[in-house]
């Protein structure tokens, strides 16, 4: 009886040891990926065809003309374009839909950057951000971009209102649109953000043409 009481008492240790492991990491990816936009302050804008367009960073939300989308809690909600936003965030991953279309993308992080792989808005996707690159397409458009400003990355003034950022300058070519010049600002502090909040801001802002 003592033999059989002490193995049972160890099952249970090990059981519980193995739930608070496993709730533990669970607990650190949701903590990852539910801090506020904070870190960054000002606007993500894309400058192309003599137009423009942003989203300014406001708390939790992304706010634009086209763009009111609230990100918190592991997940993004809102609309964009006219369609609803519904995606969850996590350490690795952005899945869920915007309008009807699927978005499946494995994250990286990178040197100072993220890469992204997968689907976005039903496209096959890979694109990548560094201090020094914006890379890779998103839906139809694909990007090959550099860092325009000369001093520190991430500490050089923006344009546009944008306040302290990084600009990315060079080609985009999109899906039923002639090649073009491109220019695209990153906010201070974009950095700092989880890479699941970076791939969700890059993938709205460069997965379509100016309209």
């Amino acid at each position: 009886m003592k033999r059989q009481a002490w193995m049972t008492a160890a099952l249970l240790a090990v059981c519980g040891c193995a739930s608070s492991s496993s709730s533990s990491k669970g607990s650190t990816g949701a903590a990852v990926a539910s801090t506020g936009l904070s870190e960054a302050t000002g606007n993500v804008m894309v400058e192309a065809y003599g137009k423009t367009r942003y989203v300014a960073l406001e708390g939790n939300t992304l706010k634009g003309p086209q763009v009111n989308v609230e990100v918190q809690g592991g997940t993004a909600k809102g609309e964009a374009y006219g369609a609803p936003v519904d995606l969850a965030l996590a350490q690795g991953t952005v899945q869920g839909k915007v309008g009807e279309e699927p978005i499946r993308l494995q994250l990286q992080p990178t040197k100072g950057g993220l890469r992204a792989d997968g689907l976005y808005r039903g496209r096959e996707s890979s694109f990548s951000f560094s201090p020094n690159t914006l890379s890779g397409n998103v839906a139809t458009c694909r990007y090959d971009l550099k860092r325009s400003n000369r001093s520190n990355a991430y500490n050089s003034a923006g344009t546009g209102g944008s306040g302290l950022g990084t600009d990315y300058k060079g080609e985009r070519d999109c899906e039923g649109k002639p090649s073009t010049d491109v220019k695209v600002t990153l906010p201070s502090g974009f950095e700092r953000l989880a890479p699941a909040q970076q791939a969700t801001i890059l993938g709205l802002m460069l997965e379509r043409a100016m309209e």
